[in-house]
């Protein structure tokens, strides 16, 4: 009776802390179970706190620190964790269904047998390589963005590091990580890291209102152009000439359509959904052509000057590929100009 006197006690305190504006609660301990429920947690710091079994079903965590917290078997079901820094967090056994993860940097976090069934994970920061992911429960979306953030990852992991269990490229998991046995050369790539590869800011882009694509057929050999008639969303066009990054030789021309299904100003800051995709590559003919991807497109801004869209695919399975590439990734910004 006495610890638990000590632990509500506690959690009075915290409360009261809260209601004073008081942001700063790194190393903070709480019982077992301990009710956070309709607290306003919003950019405090928690680094190193003991959550454990602690209740914070919608509890709004957007830009909070939790580094290194530990929050096993933590109730978060609908909390928003927006932006939220989770590196190396102990999140094994976590409710996170319905969690709203845009953004949130779970780099090094453990997250063995966590629920993530319907949570947002548009945009999160995660090293595949860092931590076991055994036990994870997902559904729908989840396991879409995902799978596209393990097709971008694993071709810049050498084999050599398969085993490797340590993330040292990515400078926010290096400032957190007990020790350096993966030399840097050799460690697998944190999804942060990917931002340095991220090309899609630098095409220029075109939104074609009210407009769809009628894609070339299967055995066009690249030779069909991609012909445009009136539908119900949005197109957005994308061009990048000339370009040695795809081929690494000579100049490559690259296009990037994208059909939305329904108008780009109608759409709410949220991911959007699209219809059909097609991309193309090539310098005097088309050396690259995939109409199947794993995608995420986010709709981060819409002001009257410009739509900032954060996108990332991976395109499967091309129809044309001369140069034998396989799988191709592309992921940044998509800046729209109104």
């Amino acid at each position: 009776m006495i610890g638990a006197a000590a632990g509500e006690a506690d959690v009075a305190a915290f409360r009261r802390g809260l209601a004073r504006g008081e942001r700063g609660w790194a190393g903070l301990t709480l019982p077992w179970d301990a009710d956070l429920r309709a607290l306003a947690l919003v950019d405090c710091d928690l680094s190193g706190a003991i959550l454990r079994g602690a209740r914070l079903e919608g509890v709004a965590l957007a830009g909070a620190r939790l580094v290194q917290a530990d929050l096993r078997k933590a109730d978060l079901r609908g909390a928003s964790l927006v932006r939220a820094d989770l590196r190396g967090a102990d999140l094994r056994g976590a409710d996170l269904r319905n969690a709203d993860l845009t953004k949130a940097d779970l780099c090094e976090a453990d997250l063995i047998a966590a629920d993530l069934r319907g949570a947002m994970l548009d945009g999160i920061a995660v090293s595949f390589g860092c931590r076991a992911f055994a036990g994870v429960r997902l559904s729908g979306d989840a396991v879409r963005q995902l799978y596209s953030l393990i097709l971008m990852t694993r071709r810049t992991i050498p084999r050599s590091s398969a085993r490797s269990t340590r993330c040292a490229r990515c400078s926010k998991c290096r400032s957190i990580r007990r020790s350096r046995s993966t030399p840097p050369s050799s460690a697998p790539r944190c999804r942060v890291a990917e931002s340095a590869l991220a090309k899609l800011a630098a095409f220029d882009v075109a939104l074609r209102r009210r407009t769809r694509m009628r894609r070339p057929a299967s055995g066009s050999h690249g030779t069909e152009r991609v012909e445009f008639e009136p539908g119900l969303g949005d197109l957005l066009e994308l061009r990048y000439a000339p370009s040695r990054r795809f081929l690494g030789r000579e100049p490559v021309h690259e296009n990037l359509l994208i059909e939305l299904a329904y108008p780009l100003p109608e759409a709410a800051p949220a991911t959007l959904r699209p219809a059909h995709v097609l991309y193309r590559a090539g310098s005097d003919r088309i050396t690259y052509q995939a109409s199947s991807a794993v995608s995420t497109f986010t709709l981060v801004e819409a002001s009257p000057a410009r739509y900032v869209v954060d996108a990332a695919l991976s395109l499967l399975t091309p129809e044309i590929d001369f140069e034998h590439r396989g799988p191709h990734q592309l992921a940044g910004q998509i800046l729209v100009v109104r």
